[in-house]
């Protein structure tokens, strides 16, 4: 009975491969997968992780549910070991190795080759560093799972591609975004155009990305003609916004979209395709978790990273802190951030300040207030805890000290510095 489970796992595997091999649409897929990976190696290479040196900085973020991960950082950057260097070359190998398979025409072993930095790819992002957690990450992930394990592949990633596209609009439907306050709290507006087109742009943008991949599905080569080219100027414009990684994922899997056969979207397929249905499902309920949690996750940031939500809101924050010391001496600290790209997160100021208290045994404790404005706002006092030791963070509930509702008038708002 072994035998024959092998068997059969061994024959829908090549029936797999074969599919990566009759498709040159698959192979974009697979070297954009590779691409992001390199370009992800680079990224740890210049700014290392998993070191023991950090743990006494707290350069470090776990993930909320899994607050323990500092027990794998155990490498070096420094002489005489540089094992940190040697882990990027072991993981680097596999993928030069996978391609020079897959060149050679030895597309099983080459895919089998790719999983091994796919799951350190996902291990480092979900269990060990979540400061490197963005959406081109989640989105890279779910086309290499597609990619190795999957039935139907093509129409697999057109599905998860369209719902990139409908997530992004769909946590894009507030007011303030309509208006378009996203882009009036920026200091300079919209890049190249007048102030007066920031509220027409961010109702063109949701029509864009609702529109774009169910037009990208119809017969009409016409129309599909016109999307794919608006699309990609989209794409090309918001690289001053994202930089380059998110819009070379996005028009590298526009080409396979547009290029390929016409493929007509059907519910019955999904239904078919059981890991299909399976990932759908979970990216659904993790899209939906913020939603669920109480409290408004736009300002507590609950749930969140767990879903596809970017750029759906310009965020402000005020961080300021008293920490007190077992000899009576206090310490204030105040900062703040304007950086668009900031997504003021209490849950990073409560891991690292939570690990400060850990590391340093002289702290008695530290008064934490954190505000946060969306949008150029009024300031909403997001924490205001007395010592912020004593608490906890639960990952998929709200968290009873973190709140929403008290605004204050009396801090000025500000623009953010794009």
């Amino acid at each position: 009975m072994q035998k024959n489970i092998l068997v059969n796992l061994v024959g829908k595997f090549a029936t797999h491969i074969k599919e990566i091999t009759n498709s040159k649409y698959l192979h974009i897929v697979y070297y954009v997968i590779l691409t992001d990976l390199l370009l992800l190696l680079q990224e740890w290479y210049r700014t290392p992780i998993l070191l023991k040196e950090s743990l006494k900085n707290i350069n470090y973020l776990c993930p909320p549910y899994f607050t323990n991960c500092s027990i794998a950082y155990i490498f070096t950057d420094r002489a005489p070991y540089y094992s940190y260097q040697i882990l990027i070359a072991f993981i680097a190998t596999f993928i030069f190795a996978s391609v020079f398979l897959f060149l050679k025409q030895n597309n099983k072993l080459a895919i089998l080759l790719l999983l091994i930095p796919v799951i350190f790819k996902f291990t480092i992002l979900y269990l060990l560093n979540y400061d490197t957690v963005w959406n081109y990450n989640y989105l890279t992930l779910l086309l290499a799972i597609v990619l190795l394990f999957a039935k139907d592949k093509l129409f697999s990633i057109k599905v998860i591609v369209t719902f990139m596209y409908l997530a992004s609009a769909f946590i894009k439907l507030y007011p303030s975004y309509l208006a378009g306050d996203f882009f009036n709290t920026l200091n300079n507006g919209l890049p190249l155009l007048p102030r007066v087109f920031n509220s027409l742009y961010a109702c063109f943008v949701i029509v864009l990305l609702i529109l774009g991949p169910i037009i990208l599905w119809s017969k009409n080569k016409l129309h599909r003609d016109v999307l794919f080219f608006i699309l990609m100027v989209f794409h090309l414009y918001s690289i001053i916004f994202v930089g380059f990684r998110f819009p070379f994922l996005c028009i590298m899997l526009l080409y396979v979209f547009y290029l390929s056969e016409y493929d007509k979207f059907q519910f019955k397929r999904i239904y078919n395709n059981k890991l299909l249905l399976l990932l759908l499902s979970l990216m659904i309920s993790l899209q939906a978790l913020p939603y669920l949690i109480n409290g408004n996750h736009r300002y507590t940031a609950e749930g969140e990273k767990y879903g596809y939500y970017i750029f759906n809101t310009n965020k402000q924050c005020i961080t300021s802190l008293t920490i007190t010391y077992k000899d009576g001496t206090k310490k204030y600290m105040k900062s703040s951030s304007t950086d668009p790209i900031q997504r003021c997160d209490p849950y990073r100021n409560w891991f690292i300040l939570n690990k400060t208290c850990e590391v340093n045994q002289n702290i008695n404790n530290i008064k934490w207030l954190y505000y946060v404005s969306l949008n150029g706002s009024y300031y909403h006092k997001v924490v205001d805890t007395e010592d912020i030791c004593k608490l906890k963070y639960r990952p998929f509930r709200h968290n009873e000290w973190i709140k929403d509702d008290v605004i204050d008038f009396t801090i000025p708002v500000t623009k953010n510095s794009l």
